[in-house]
C-alpha cells in the first residue's frame, strides 16, 4: 500500500507540472480498402514533456481502441490523457432545472415550482412563488371552439393565489440566485456539447533528454479508389499488340493532419473494424433496495424482478472484440514513367530492406490486439515515398505504368436491349506483375478517345474481355426458332409413367462486316440452367454466358447456328390421368411398342370405368328426381281428406313410386360394384405394366 501511495503521488504531481508540449509529425499512412487507415506519427520529443494531438469528437473512440504508444530509448510506459465527455442527460440531470429534454415553457415552468419569481405583466409587477402552470379556455373563436393557453398560477409574499395568462406575461425573472445558477449552467453545458468539435489528446513524456517517440493508430479513411488509362496500340483491328496502362490511385487526406514528406501505403485488404464508445463513461444500473421492511406488503419491486426485459435493456455492454491481422505486405506498385510526380517514384515494396525506426510497423507489445482482415482476391500493396498532401486537400498518386497484351475484338452480347448489340471490345492480359484492383478505365485509340468500361481484379497473368464503345461496321441479326422435342425414353413403375423428352432449340445468327478489316467476332449467349451448347463446338464458358469465337473478312456475310439441348422429365400417375391425357401420351413420337400396347389398354379400361361412371350418374339423376316427385304425392296426399278418392289415388301413385325408387337404388348399387371392380382390375394392370 505504502508503494502504491508513493507511486500514485508522483504520478499526481507529473501530471501537475507544467511542461512544454511537441508536435509528432505524420511519417505513415496505410489505406484499406475496408475504409480505415492506420497512422503512424514519429519524432525526437524533449523529456520531461508532451505530445499533444487534435481529433474529431467522433475519432476519439476508434483512437481509444487502437492507439499503440512506444518510447524507443527503453523508457517507462507511457501515460495517455483525454477529455472524458459525460452524458449529456446525467449532466444535466444532475442541475435544478432539467433541460435534457428540451421542454416546452409550460413544462419548464412545472419544473420551477416553488422558485420565487417576478412576473411583469400588463405594465404590473407580481413577486411570487410559482404554484403550476396548466392550460385553460381562454376565448371561444368563431366555431364555438375553446382557445386553448397556458395560465400560471402563484402564491404571493401576502398569501394571495393568482392566475395570470401567460399571452399577458411580458417576462418572468427567477429571483432564487440559486436557480438562476443551475439554469445557466444547462445553457452552458447544451451550448459546449454543442459546439464540442474536437479534442486534444495528450500523451506524457518521463524522464530527462531527447526521446524517440513513434505513436500509430486506427481512424475511418476514405476509401482508396483506382483510375486506369489504357493507350490502345496503333495496328490493325484484330490483331494483337501492346497497349500502355497507367494507374492512378485517388486518395483524399481527411485526418485532420497535413503529410510531409509521408510514406503511403495502400492496400487492398478489407480489415474487421468496427466502432465502439470508449470515450463515453458507462454506468451499470444497480439494484435499488425499496421498502426493505415490506411496509407496502412488496408492492414495489426491484426493477430486474418486475421488469427483466426493461432491465437486460439498460445494461449496457461491450461488444465482443474480432482479432484484427495485418494484410501481408505484396508489391505491385511501379513508378509512373514521364510527368510531374507527387514525391519521388512509387517502389515496390521489398520486406527484406530494413525500414527506418519512424516508419516500421511498431511492436505493440502482449496485451494488444491484431487486425486480422477478409480479404477480396489477393491481397497487395502500393507502396510510394514522400507524399506531400495538406489536410482536406485529395490527390491522384501514379502507381502503375506499364505494358499489357491487349486483342481487339467485337462483342455481341444477346443479354443486352434489343436482343444485342455489336460492341467494341478488348481482351487484356495483366502483364504487369502485380495485382490490377477494380476501378473505371478510360481507353484512347491513338490519339483519340475511345471509350470507357471498367476494371474487376485483375491478378498477374489473367486477363479480362470488355467492351467500350458501338461497332457500327459489324451488323448481327439474331433469329430463334421454336423448340423442339422428341421422346427419348419412357419407363412404367407401379402405375407411374416417368417420360424423358431431349427438347432443342436453335438460334440463328446473320453475320455481316462493312468494315475494310477483318475482324473478330464473339457471340455472347446467356446460360440458362438445364441447357447445354452443343453447337458451335468451339466455344467456352465465361461467367455464365457462352462465348462464341468467329473471325469475319472484310465484306463477308457468314451465318451462324447455335444449338443448345437439354433433357427433361414427366412423371404421370396414369391411374388419375384422364383420357385426354393418356390419348396426348399414346401421340408421342419415339414410343416403345410395349409401352404404346400398355398404354391402349389402360386407355380401353379408362375409356369403360367412363361409361359405366356416365351410367350410375344418369341413375342417381335419375334417383333423384323419382324423390322430388315422391315428396309432392306426399304433400298432395296430405293436403286431402283420408276418405277421398284423391287421397286413395295418389296413395297407388305412392306406392309405383316406391317400387321404381328401389329399382333404381338396385341398379345403382350394381353399377357401383361394377365400377369397384373395373378399378381393381385397371389398378392390376397398372402394377403388371413396365
Amino acid at each position: 500500500m505504502k508503494e502504491l501511495g508513493v507511486g500514485l503521488g508522483g504520478c499526481l504531481a507529473f501530471l501537475g507540472a507544467a511542461m512544454a508540449w511537441a508536435e509528432v509529425p505524420v511519417r505513415s499512412v496505410s489505406l484499406f480498402a475496408s475504409g480505415v487507415g492506420y497512422f503512424q506519427h514519429a519524432g525526437v520529443v524533449a523529456a520531461p514533456g508532451e505530445v499533444r494531438l487534435s481529433f474529431k469528437e467522433e475519432q476519439i473512440d476508434d483512437l481509444l481502441k487502437s492507439l499503440v504508444v512506444e518510447e524507443m530509448d527503453g523508457g517507462a510506459a507511457l501515460q495517455v490523457v483525454y477529455p472524458s465527455r459525460e452524458p449529456l442527460d446525467r449532466l444535466l440531470a444532475g442541475l435544478q432545472v432539467d433541460l435534457a429534454d428540451n421542454p416546452g415553457m409550460g413544462e419548464l415552468l412545472n419544473r420551477l415550482r416553488g422558485a420565487k419569481v417576478e412576473i411583469s405583466a400588463q405594465g404590473e409587477q407580481l413577486t411570487g412563488r410559482l404554484i403550476s402552470a396548466e392550460q385553460r379556455p381562454v376565448a371561444v373563436d368563431a366555431k364555438g371552439e375553446g382557445i386553448q393557453d397556458w395560465v400560471v398560477n402563484l402564491t404571493s409574499e401576502d398569501g394571495v393565489l393568482h392566475s395570470l395568462s401567460w399571452r399577458n406575461v411580458r417576462g418572468l425573472k427567477v429571483l432564487e440566485e440559486r436557480v438562476r445558477q443551475d439554469l445557466a449552467r444547462a445553457l452552458e453545458i447544451l451550448d459546449g456539447n454543442r459546439g464540442r468539435e474536437r479534442r486534444e489528446v495528450i500523451i506524457f513524456i518521463p524522464g530527462q533528454g531527447n526521446k524517440r517517440v513513434r505513436l500509430g493508430y486506427v481512424m475511418e479513411s476514405p476509401v482508396w479508389k483506382s483510375a486506369w488509362r489504357l493507350s490502345l496500340p496503333a495496328s490493325d483491328a484484330g490483331k494483337s499488340g501492346k497497349g500502355r496502362l497507367q494507374g492512378w490511385a485517388v486518395i483524399e487526406n481527411q485526418s485532420g493532419q497535413d503529410w510531409k514528406d509521408v510514406r503511403l501505403m495502400l492496400a487492398s485488404g478489407r480489415p474487421v473494424s468496427f466502432v465502439e464508445e470508449l470515450s463515453k463513461p458507462w454506468y451499470r444500473p444497480r439494484q435499488r433496495i425499496v421498502d426493505p421492511l415490506h411496509l407496502r406488503m412488496g408492492q414495489e419491486r426491484d426493477l430486474a424482478v418486475e421488469n427483466p426485459a426493461l432491465a437486460e435493456q439498460q445494461m449496457m455492454r461491450s461488444m465482443p472484440l474480432a482479432m484484427p491481422q495485418a494484410p501481408a505486405a505484396k508489391a505491385v506498385g511501379r513508378s509512373l514513367e514521364g510527368g510531374r510526380q507527387l514525391g519521388p517514384p512509387v517502389q515496390e515494396l521489398d520486406s527484406a530492406n530494413a525500414a527506418s525506426w519512424e516508419t516500421a510497423m511498431p511492436d505493440p507489445g502482449p496485451e494488444a490486439i491484431l487486425a486480422s482482415g477478409e480479404q477480396s482476391g489477393e491481397t497487395f500493396v502500393f507502396k510510394v515515398e514522400g507524399v506531400q498532401l495538406d489536410r482536406g486537400q485529395g490527390a491522384m498518386l501514379p502507381i502503375v505504368s506499364a505494358p499489357v497484351d491487349v486483342e481487339r475484338l467485337t462483342l455481341f452480347d444477346t443479354a443486352l436491349p434489343g436482343g444485342g448489340r455489336s460492341m467494341r471490345a478488348l481482351k487484356m492480359v495483366n502483364t504487369t506483375g502485380g495485382v490490377l484492383p477494380p476501378g473505371p478505365v478510360t481507353l484512347y485509340d491513338g490519339e483519340l478517345y475511345a471509350g470507357e468500361a471498367r476494371f474487376e481484379h485483375l491478378s498477374p497473368g489473367s486477363d479480362q474481355l470488355f467492351s467500350y464503345a458501338l461497332d457500327l461496321d459489324m451488323e448481327v441479326i439474331r433469329e430463334g426458332a421454336p423448340i423442339h422435342r422428341k421422346l427419348e425414353m419412357v419407363k412404367v413403375v407401379k402405375g407411374v409413367m416417368e417420360l424423358f423428352r431431349r427438347e432443342k432449340r436453335t438460334t440463328e445468327y446473320s453475320i455481316r462486316n462493312r468494315g475494310k478489316e477483318t475482324r473478330q467476332l464473339v457471340v455472347m449467349q446467356p446460360m440458362e440452367s438445364g441447357w447445354e451448347l452443343v453447337t458451335p463446338a468451339n466455344r467456352t464458358k465465361i461467367k455464365r454466358k457462352w462465348n462464341v469465337p468467329l473471325t469475319v473478312a472484310s465484306g463477308a456475310q457468314l451465318p451462324l447456328e447455335v444449338v443448345e439441348e437439354r433433357l427433361q422429365g414427366q412423371k404421370v400417375v396414369l391411374l388419375n390421368a384422364s383420357e385426354s391425357a393418356i390419348s396426348l401420351l399414346l401421340s408421342e413420337d419415339g414410343m416403345d411398342s410395349a409401352v404404346r400396347k400398355g398404354l391402349e389398354g389402360v386407355l380401353a379400361r379408362r375409356q369403360a370405368l367412363n361409361e359405366v361412371e356416365n351410367r350410375m350418374k344418369g341413375r342417381q339423376e335419375d334417383l333423384e328426381r323419382l324423390k322430388q316427385e315422391q315428396e309432392r304425392l306426399r304433400e298432395n296426399m296430405n293436403t286431402s281428406p283420408a276418405e277421398s278418392r284423391f287421397h286413395a289415388r295418389m296413395l297407388e301413385k305412392l306406392d309405383v313410386m316406391e317400387n321404381r325408387i328401389e329399382e333404381t337404388l338396385g341398379e345403382i348399387e350394381k353399377l357401383r360394384k361394377e365400377l369397384a371392380l373395373g378399378k381393381a382390375a385397371l389398378e392390376q394392370a397398372l402394377l403388371q405394366m413396365s
